[in-house]
């Protein structure tokens, strides 16, 4: 049997586990769901979500007894809902949180949604999309003390994973994990998951990614899915599924590819709005800072590469620390955003990432290449050829790319 037919009946055997959870309310499909982000994996569609009034009416009673999996199968429902919709369901959320804050959450028998990764992981997404701000800051606040309970007691490796990844949403700061503590497929699955979904901060090399990816999939591969319940074969589907792409997106896209982006930023500020007085209501959009020029930047490669990391702190060179303004860990690159105001600022761009490649690279093996783009607000395009010539003399420059102010964007804008 070819690999290729090994991935294909895999695939369809994880998603003959997941399908049976597929039922309106049930809290193992919702996790599926969210695992999967409602990913088309067979010839069904999702019918877990019970955020509407029929099953709120349904289950009224035991939403607002804090019953807690009804609680987390509605705060799973109300995270993958479209925003907007549904929001007459979330005052039933909210109360049943607050009737649930007056328990007793470590009780002698162990039945807690503290003790329950994926129900606390359902509680946690519907107390992120809250509303209003002050009984979402509460219902978080709560929620990290629980957690914070919970960790300090024994639990699995697994478990451990998916707390990490409920305070990654709480508190939306990407958890530190060191893949090397985990060897079970279904924690090396959810590592994949959390990673790419900028849940997890796994600081690997290029080639130790590669090589994670391909023994995953091959772990994968050699598992026996009926021994599986939904959610663990969501997120084998998933880290399979995932695995490859990357690894196709590996072998094809290259750090040329993210110059060619970046060096039709010119061409796309066509479109930039900066409408005339006579318009009814005018659109203006001023760039005024390097921060809104990294903006920019951010919106034209996080949805080509999904990875990008903001602002990546490096290790410390002395009593120096260094930080990027993005870093794409799976080509080895960092990227660089400066701008100049005027003329005389290009040689001081040249001095500052001069010194800053020093610090770049002495102290960190993950990142090996450096692009440096920079917005040229004062148009002094007699500058450009200079300062890119002399900046790629260095060997880890990958490219400069430097573009000019649109026209139609007045300079120095003040509004």
């Amino acid at each position: 049997m070819t690999i290729v037919n090994l991935i294909s009946e895999q695939l369809l055997a994880l998603e003959a586990r997941i399908r049976p959870s597929n039922k309106q309310g049930d809290v193992d499909g919702l996790f599926a769901h969210y695992i999967l982000d409602g990913t088309y994996i067979g010839k069904w569609t999702w019918e877990v979500n019970c955020a509407d009034d029929t099953w709120v009416q349904d289950f009224a009673l035991g939403v607002s007894r804090g019953n807690f999996k009804l609680l987390a199968a509605l705060g799973f429902s109300l995270a993958i809902a479209q925003p907007g919709k549904n929001e007459d369901v979330v005052p039933i959320f909210i109360k049943g949180v607050e009737v649930l804050q007056q328990r007793d959450l470590f009780p002698i028998d162990g039945v807690s949604f503290a003790n329950i990764p994926k129900i606390f992981m359902g509680l946690a997404l519907g107390a992120k999309v809250i509303p209003e701000v002050n009984r979402k800051e509460a219902a978080v606040q709560w929620l990290l003390e629980v957690l914070d309970k919970t960790v300090a007691r024994k639990s699995t490796p697994s478990a451990k994973l998916i707390y990490s990844c409920i305070r990654s949403i709480l508190d939306s700061k990407p958890q530190r994990i060191d893949r090397n503590n985990f060897t079970d497929v279904i924690d090396l699955a959810l590592i994949e998951w959390g990673t790419s979904k900028s849940l997890f901060d796994v600081r690997d090399l290029p080639k130790e990614m590669s090589d994670f990816r391909e023994q995953l999939v091959m772990k994968i591969l050699s598992t026996d899915a009926q021994q599986l319940d939904s959610t663990q074969a969501a997120f084998l589907w998933y880290g399979l599924n995932q695995s490859l792409i990357e690894s196709i997106h590996e072998h094809m896209v290259t750090s040329s590819h993210v110059s060619a982006i970046l060096s039709n930023f010119q061409d796309a500020m066509r479109r930039w709005r900066w409408d005339q007085d006579k318009a009814k209501l005018p659109i203006r959009w001023p760039i005024r800072n390097e921060r809104e020029v990294q903006d920019i930047l951010w919106i034209m490669l996080k949805p080509v590469f999904p990875e990008l990391v903001d602002e990546d702190t490096l290790p410390k060179l002395g009593h120096s620390s260094y930080k990027a303004d993005f870093g794409i860990p799976s080509l080895g690159l960092l990227i660089e955003v400066k701008m100049a105001k005027k003329a005389e600022d290009f040689k001081d761009i040249e001095k500052q990432i001069m010194e800053d490649i020093k610090g770049y690279f002495t102290q960190t093996l993950r990142y090996e290449k450096l692009l440096v783009f920079i917005y040229d607000e004062s148009s002094s395009v007699q500058e450009h050829g200079e300062t890119r010539l002399a900046l790629k003399k260095f060997p880890e420059i990958e490219d400069v790319i430097i573009v000019s102010r649109p026209s139609q964007l007045p300079p120095n804008v003040i509004i």
